[in-house]
């Protein structure tokens, strides 16, 4: 136990979430290429390209719901391409289970790839009454298909898949992307979701330079 505190406070502890004017220092160029692998409704988006006004931006989400704002949101801006699916370990179709909540506040944030399991328990107001296939890729298949040479900053908020979308981007990650920042848990909120030391072990190639709450960034030693 006093190892895993001491291998957990020798990273810099911060807020909830990286303040994105940060990214500036680390993103040393101006016409970045970021990956928002879960993009939600766009606000991350948005406010990615307001601080990277020349960025290209991809945002991948299967929630149709979703797609909807996002596509109403960014209809016109050239800056922005969206993916309508989930990044994951396989390509073909799976099974989507669709947040609600019954005080209708961030009730959509919470869909995953992963059928909930504590998540219920810590969230009650929460309900994933609904399932629909979505559309899968793995990031390794579609950096191919796109020749994507260096990706400068991938922002994951995927819901538990953590796994799943680094098993299917091993290559993407370890050759061609400089910064990795995902949500974890410690603890099962979806079933089979993996901890922040089993992230680690999945990522050798990369090292912790930072965590806000349940969020972390990781930086590519190689890059």
């Amino acid at each position: 136990m006093i190892q895993k505190l001491i291998n957990f406070f020798k990273y810099k502890l911060f807020g909830a979430e990286i303040k994105k004017t940060k990214l500036t220092k680390l993103i040393a160029n101006s016409h970045p290429l970021i990956l928002e692998i879960g993009a939600n409704r766009g606000t991350d988006s948005e406010e990615f390209l307001r601080i990277f006004p020349n960025a290209r931006l991809f945002l991948f989400e299967p929630d149709p719901r979703m797609i909807k704002v996002l596509q109403s949101k960014f209809h016109g801006d050239k800056r922005v391409r969206i993916e309508k699916v989930a990044l994951s370990d396989k390509q073909g179709i799976s099974s989507f289970f669709l947040s609600e909540s019954s005080t209708g506040v961030g009730g959509k944030d919470s869909s995953s790839l992963k059928e909930p399991k504590k998540h219920l328990e810590i969230y009650p107001e929460i309900n994933f009454n609904k399932k629909i296939g979505v559309k899968t890729n793995t990031l390794d298949n579609w950096a191919r298909k796109n020749k994507v040479k260096l990706i400068d900053f991938i922002w994951a908020d995927v819901q538990g898949a953590e796994k799943e979308l680094i098993t299917g981007g091993k290559d993407t990650l370890n050759n061609r992307t400089k910064y990795f920042y995902t949500e974890f848990y410690n603890q099962e909120l979806y079933k089979g979701q993996i901890n922040l030391n089993q992230i680690r072990a999945l990522l050798p190639s990369f090292k912790i330079v930072g965590i806000w709450g349940n969020n972390v960034l990781f930086k590519n030693k190689r890059l």
